[in-house]
């Protein structure tokens, strides 16, 4: 009785495993070993498409590209101030609203003053000569926060003095001029620093009057 009864749990046992192999045989369209090849080895599949994808997500998420992604926001944040600083020069130079020229240059300024103030702060210790290229922009921020300065220093004038007096002979609209050469100069020497590293992280290429 008991050998009868351990044949059929055998018989039983034996069914279950057939008809599981035979279920997998038809959801699987290769063998175990083909399974193994085309999940380890296999770079044409699914596995392989998905590796570049894992390897760009984690370079983004290395300390060299986020103090890269940093100092190009920082970038992107100067080009927006300097966009305002073209017309307030414009509304003080023709007099046509030499105040509101002013308010907006005061604007800039204090915006120019962050942003000196955040560079003075930016990590770089990761990046390709990120100190030198930290201390550049540095330079291009301070000669550009000396000629916001000066420009408003000679707005004032041209409010108080009726627009009456020449540009040529005005000292703090001379001064203006010459930081602002003075910037141009540090600017380029910083996109000469920058943009090699920038493509180095797919970053965006800068000229000096981006900034």
């Amino acid at each position: 009785m008991l050998e009868t009864t351990s044949k059929l749990r055998h018989a039983k046992k034996a069914a279950i495993t057939a008809v599981f192999a035979a279920t997998m045989a038809s959801v699987l369209p290769c063998d175990a070993a083909s399974l193994d090849h085309a999940v380890i080895g296999n770079t044409s599949g699914a596995a392989g498409e998905f590796s570049p994808t894992s390897d760009r997500s984690a370079k983004r998420m290395t300390p060299d590209f986020e103090q890269a992604m940093a100092v190009d926001a920082m970038l992107t944040g100067m080009s927006r101030t300097r966009s305002e600083l073209g017309p307030a020069l414009d509304q003080i130079r023709s007099c046509g609203a030499p105040q509101a020229g002013m308010t907006t240059l005061s604007n800039v300024a204090e915006s120019r003053r962050n942003q000196l103030d955040s560079v003075r702060t930016l990590q770089v210790d990761a990046l390709p000569g990120g100190v030198l290229v930290r201390s550049a922009l540095e330079d291009a921020l301070t000669m550009s926060l000396n000629a916001d300065e000066a420009f408003i220093e000679w707005a004032r004038h041209r409010s108080t003095d009726g627009c009456s007096a020449s540009l040529t002979e005005d000292s703090a609209y001379q001064s203006g001029l010459s930081f602002s050469e003075h910037a141009t100069q540090a600017k380029q020497r910083f996109v000469d620093l920058w943009n090699p590293v920038a493509q180095q992280y797919g970053l965006s290429q800068r000229t000096a009057d981006d900034i």
